[in-house]
This record gives structure tokens, C-alpha cells and sequence, in this order.
């Protein structure tokens, strides 16, 4: 079965059809399609665009996007970005989200998991790439060296950047283009390999406990006392000299390819095999030093951390710009944000998207103007029990 068929996305749905044996399913879906387009004519687009789902209203008012129709979006000439999302199959709702939100602004949209598989928006159809390693959190760096040689050998030549998400990521496609135009990104992309993200600090003791090879610690060492990586959980953004770098690395000794280290984090072997390739991780904060990329949902890097110097958060940041809150949480053109449950994924799309348009009244004639399969789940009031499902 096909995620995002009936029964992956209600799974109410599902036990009531499969305690009636299915005998009452015609009508059974009658009557929830009945009841949700009910609620929703009872609901004002006002009245759901007031709902201040975890708080999230005071930074997501910092946030500023400039909408663009589908066929503006992805037919420019550059960037030409592919996302590609890693996820799992017990992930169906996050998977889901993503491609019922943001997804579809990328130019293509593809999703690496442990099961091949196809995701439905509507009438778009993303495809779900199985790939034969081990997909368990403990393997992470096996999973995307996998991934990234799959999409250097099929989309290399196709794509000038190269954005990988986990599936708790919301990007925004508009902003990320945005920035990829800039000066001091545009002038570099083609003649040198570029990685862009959140830039996070590893202490000399947490590096070294993550170079499990004794030579290659020793090594690393002589010449470095921090890395800088890009943290995973929001996704960056590779150049495709970057991608060329990092998977003709792959099988070398000073990349992490010993059997010993399959448990290191992903996101601090990708910047640590380009250590030796002298790439570092772009600074991207804003020039007041907000930051474009968070390492936490809105919520979390508006309100948390302030009064906690204890947190992790801190100890990463170190030397390489602090942490800031509140309004200095985030840059205007942010881009990306982690942390983020499918029912706030949708809160995020409503919020960013809909809620701005004063020419959409409804999901529907949002979509009409935007050329968009965006999910009606924008318009509905989120549910936290769905989410629990899948933490």
C-alpha cells in the first residue's frame, strides 16, 4: 500500500473500518468527509489563523516570505535545488507533512528510507528510495553516504545545489533561493565546494571521542582542536562541487570509512572528511549575527535557552557567534528550523502562507493562485496526539 492512502492517514479510520470488517466502509468515508468539510465551513479562516499553536506566533511574525507561484519557483535557472529527506517507514505522518508542505517548492523532492515506496500530495506523487543499509539511528553515516552516492550518480549534472532534511525539518524554499543568490554565495558556487547551514562547534573531548581510529584522532589533532560542522537536524545545503568532494572521499580512511566508526554522527563526518579537503561550513547568520538556520522549532529558539547556560546549545556555540533569543533568535529570511511535529509543520505552512494571503480564502483557492497541492491539514486546528505516534 502507498503511503498517504486512506488508512496510513487516519488511522482512526483505519480501526473503525477493521472492527466492522470493513463492511460499513463506503459509508463510513462518506461520513468523515461530510464531518471534516462541516467543521470546516464552521471554522473562519480568522479564527484558525488566530491559533497560536506552542506559542509560536512571536517568532514566526520575526519571519518573512515572499510567496511565489510553482511554475516561477522552480523554473528559474539558478538555484536548481533537490531536496532529499531522510526518513523511515514509521515515519509515514512526518514524511507526509513534508510533502504536503514545503516539499513542493523544492524543484524535485525524493526521500531515502529503509522500504521503497511512493508518498501522495493530491496528485503528486514523491518517490520514497529504499536503500540496503541500516536505517536504525545508530547508523546514520552508513544511511547518507548511501544516500549522498545515489544523488550524485542520478542528479549530479541536473541540480546546482543539493539540500538534504531530516524529516522533522520545515524549509523555506523562497528564502533559501534567496540566499543562494547572494553576493558572497553567488560568486563562489561554481569555482569552490560549498556547504551551507547551522554552524555548530565540537569541543576537543567529544572529538575525540567520536575519532574512535586511534591514527586518524592523532592526526586530526596535530592540526585541529575544535571541528565545525553543520548540524543535520534542519538540513543543509550542498554545492555540487561539495557533493563531487565529499562522495570521492567516501572510501577514503581519513572519511570515516573503517567499519568502527558506522555509529559517528552524520553530520559531523560530512565536515569532518572536508576538513581534509580545507572546507569548512559557510557562515550563514545575517549581518546583525541572527542565525538563517535553527537547530531548534521557532518556539524553542525564541523562548529556550535564556536562562539555562548549562544547555548543550551553549557549549556548541562557542567562539562561533553565541546563542541569541527572543527577537535576535532569527534572521527575517530565515530558512530552515528543526524539531518540527507534523501538526506543526502544518501550523508553520498555515501561518507563513495561507494566514499572509488576503486573495485565499480557503486551501483550495490558495492552491489555484500558487499552481500548490498544499494540504487542506493547513486549515485544521493541530492535534498532539497524532504526533505522539511517531516520536
Amino acid at each position: 500500500m502507498e503511503w498517504g492512502a486512506v488508512f496510513g492517514a487516519h488511522p482512526v479510520r483505519f480501526k473503525l473500518c477493521a472492527m466492522l470488517r470493513f463492511s460499513l466502509l463506503p459509508l463510513l468515508l462518506y461520513a468523515y468527509d461530510i464531518a471534516a468539510l462541516s467543521s470546516h465551513a464552521a471554522i473562519t479562516k480568522s479564527k484558525v489563523c488566530a491559533f497560536d499553536y506552542e506559542h509560536s506566533k512571536k517568532p514566526l511574525d520575526l519571519i518573512q516570505v515572499h510567496p511565489l507561484p510553482r511554475s516561477i519557483l522552480t523554473n528559474a535557472q539558478y538555484p536548481r535545488i533537490l531536496c532529499f529527506v531522510n526518513t523511515i517507514s514509521t515515519h509515514l505522518r512526518r514524511a507526509q507533512a513534508v510533502a504536503s508542505t514545503w516539499g513542493q517548492r523544492c524543484d524535485k523532492l525524493i526521500f531515502f528510507s529503509n522500504v521503497s515506496d511512493s508518498i501522495f500530495a493530491k496528485s503528486l506523487r514523491f518517490e520514497v528510495i529504499g536503500l540496503k543499509v541500516n536505517s536504525d539511528h545508530d547508523h546514520l553515516w552508513g544511511k547518507h553516504k548511501a544516500s549522498l552516492t545515489y544523488v550524485h550518480n542520478h542528479f549530479r549534472h541536473s541540480y546546482d545545489w543539493f539540500y538534504k532534511a531530516d524529516d522533522d525539518a520545515y524549509v523555506i524554499m523562497e528564502n533559501l533561493k534567496d540566499y543562494l543568490r547572494q553576493p558572497e554565495i553567488y560568486s563562489r558556487w561554481k569555482t569552490e565546494p560549498m556547504q551551507v547551514g547551522h554552524r555548530l562547534r565540537l569541543e576537543e573531548d567529544t572529538t575525540r571521542y567520536y575519532i574512535v581510529e586511534r591514527t586518524l584522532r592523532d592526526d586530526f589533532m596535530r592540526k585541529n582542536r575544535r571541528l565545525i560542522f553543520n548540524g543535520g537536524g534542519p538540513g543543509y545545503a550542498l554545492n555540487r562541487s561539495f557533493l563531487d568532494n565529499i562522495v570521492n572521499s567516501l572510501p577514503d580512511f581519513d572519511c570515516f570509512s573503517q567499519k568502527q566508526s558506522e555509529m559517528i554522527p552524520d553530520d559531523v563526518a560530512v565536515s569532518f572528511c572536508m576538513v581534509w579537503k580545507n572546507t569548512s561550513p559557510v557562515e550563514t547568520r545575517d549581518y546583525q549575527g541572527r542565525e538563517r538556520w535553527l537547530v531548534d522549532s521557532l518556539n524553542g529558539a525564541y523562548h529556550s535557552y535564556l536562562y539555562d547556560p548549562k544547555n548543550w546549545i551553549y557549549e556548541y556555540h562557542k567562539t562561533i557567534g553565541g546563542v541569541r533569543t527572543r527577537s535576535e533568535c532569527c534572521a527575517p529570511d530565515s530558512v530552515a528550523f528543526h524539531y518540527v511535529t507534523p501538526s506543526l509543520m502544518y501550523h508553520y505552512e498555515r501561518q507563513l502562507y495561507w494566514c499572509r494571503d488576503e486573495n485565499s480564502e480557503t486551501i483550495h483557492d490558495f492552491n489555484l493562485q500558487f499552481n500548490y497541492s498544499i494540504s487542506e491539514r493547513i486549515a485544521d486546528v493541530p492535534f498532539d496526539e497524532a504526533d505522539r505516534d511517531e516520536q
